[in-house]
């Protein structure tokens, strides 16, 4: 399921199709309405060089594509919810997307072996806010500690920790000199806060290194 804008021109549309192209591959089958950017000649070549089918639902009647229709139905079902629960405040776009998380995260009837359309596609699930709610699951895809101690040591990286109010000398960049300057905050498990000693009211993020 893809977002497309209803004044869509024909270049935007084939610029819209690379981008998606690169980061999914091209599809062997496209499903669209009649509008004139997908009947055009230039949209036919496209998809025959690309060995796309392009299927078009019949004029006046998008009925037939049921599945696209049952989407439809679908999203103007959860908007409403929405309009109701937010009333002036809603944003339709946010909506959208927030749609788009829970439907792709969610096992469906539509793919094989009912698999989320997350999983069919990318071969894996996606986070969503749901997931805080499974603690055991987030610790799975926690920083693995025992990997990175192994690897510090078969490659001899050294790790550094530092406090706040520790005082360390830092730079903006490789070819900046360094500076004295004293840690204020932490941000992670390497990168720190740094205010400039010689310009207090400088504060710079650097790594432990």
């Amino acid at each position: 399921m893809l977002k497309f804008s209803q004044q869509l021109r024909q270049k935007q549309l084939f610029k819209l199709l690379n981008v998606i192209s690169s980061d999914n591959g091209l599809p062997r089958v496209l499903v669209t309405d009649n509008g004139s950017q997908f009947t055009s000649n230039f949209f036919g070549e496209f998809c025959k060089l690309h060995g796309i089918n392009h299927i078009r639902s019949p004029v006046y009647m998008p009925q037939s594509n049921g599945q696209a229709e049952r989407m439809v139905d679908i999203v103007k079902r959860f908007v409403k919810k929405n309009i109701l629960r937010l009333g002036p405040n809603l944003n339709l776009n946010n909506c959208i997307n927030e749609f788009l998380l829970g439907y792709r995260s969610t096992p469906s009837t539509a793919t094989p072996g009912n698999i989320s359309p997350a999983m069919a596609h990318l071969g894996r699930e996606i986070r969503n806010s749901l997931d805080l709610m499974k603690p055991l699951q987030e610790k799975l895809y926690a920083p693995d500690i025992q990997m990175e101690k192994q690897f510090n040591s078969q490659y001899g990286a050294r790790l550094r920790h530092f406090n706040v109010n520790d005082n360390v000398w830092a730079r903006k960049m490789k070819s900046s000199p360094w500076f004295e300057g004293r840690i204020i905050a932490r941000q992670g498990s390497r990168l720190y806060d740094i205010i400039d000693l010689n310009e207090p009211l400088q504060t710079w993020c650097c790594s432990a290194q």
